[in-house]
Parts: structure tokens; C-alpha cells; sequence
């Protein structure tokens, strides 16, 4: 998909973690990071960038979506392209979310926000 696809940004890149870490854990990165990187680096040869997601830090998880592992991944690569992402739908909680979001990125490699 991301080979054809006409997006601009990669969203809930491991969201299977999301509807399966409470019957099978947490999936082992290592055991993925192949596919990801294959991902990731057709991702960054069309300018596409990545969401960093923080639905997870409240849903159970304890991280974001991506976690920190593909984020740090993307960068080494080359990624440049960020988004911040909450899902939330009450504007009253957006800010507060969204507020964490943006400090757990505060200081990185951010270049660009869609």
C-alpha cells in the first residue's frame, strides 16, 4: 500500500498491538523490524511521513503508536516527517492530550507538520 497509495502520512503503523496485547502481549519489534524497515524506507523515498499516535498511553498500552522503537527506526533512515495524533473526540481533552503528545517529542528531530 504505502508502494501506491496516494497518502501523505502513515497512521497507527502498529495498531495491532492495540486489539491484541491483552491476549498476546506486546509484539516483539525485533521479530518485525524487517517488514518495518522495508516500510518505513518506501515511506521516506515518497515523502511520506508518520503519525505519532498517543491513543496508546491511555488505552492500556503504556505507549504510543508507534512505539518509540519504529519512531527511532524512521529517524535512523532519515524520516523527517511527523504528524501528532491523540483520537480524541471531546475538545476538551484534545489539549491536555495533545499537550503530552507534543512534550514526549519536544526536542527531537522534527522538521515538518502536516
Amino acid at each position: 500500500m504505502v508502494s501506491a497509495a496516494d497518502i501523505d502520512v502513515i497512521a497507527h503503523l502498529d495498531l495491532m498491538k492495540c486489539h491484541g496485547y491483552k491476549e498476546y502481549g506486546i509484539y516483539r519489534f525485533e521479530d518485525y523490524q524487517e517488514i518495518i524497515q522495508q516500510i518505513l524506507k518506501k515511506a521516506i523515498e515518497r515523502n511520506i511521513g508518520i503519525e505519532i499516535n498517543s491513543s496508546g498511553l491511555r488505552a492500556g498500552l503504556k505507549q504510543t503508536l508507534p512505539s518509540m522503537n519504529i519512531i527511532q527506526l524512521y529517524k535512523e533512515l532519515g524520516g523527517e516527517i511527523l504528524t501528532i495524533g491523540s483520537d480524541l473526540t471531546q475538545s476538551r481533552n484534545r489539549w491536555r492530550q495533545s499537550d503530552g503528545s507534543l512534550s514526549f517529542s519536544e526536542g527531537m528531530w522534527i522538521y515538518l507538520y502536516l
